[in-house]
């Protein structure tokens, strides 16, 4: 099962349209590829209290980036929730 994936979608596709150049990177020196490792490393961790604090942090700096707005994070991750993939 694919954890958080509407919200993990979304952010992604706004990373992408925002920064076509963007490349999944470990190092913090490229935030919008971070945030694409990030979502992707989260995929393998079976601590659901582990997987809410990185998608909490990941959700912060897309906002932080423009990416999206509080209410539109709050109306994805909802819709993640209600479905049980967190």
């Amino acid at each position: 099962m694919k954890y958080y994936p509407t919200t993990i979608e979304y952010i992604s596709i706004k990373i992408k349209h925002k920064f076509p150049q963007v490349k999944l990177t470990r190092t913090m020196k490229n935030i919008p590829g971070y945030l694409l490792w990030m979502m992707e490393e989260l995929q393998s961790f079976s601590d659901k209290s582990k997987r809410a604090r990185w998608i909490g942090w990941i959700i912060a700096h897309s906002e932080m980036l423009g990416l999206l707005s509080n209410k539109q994070s709050r109306k994805v991750i909802k819709l993640d929730v209600e479905k049980g993939k967190i």
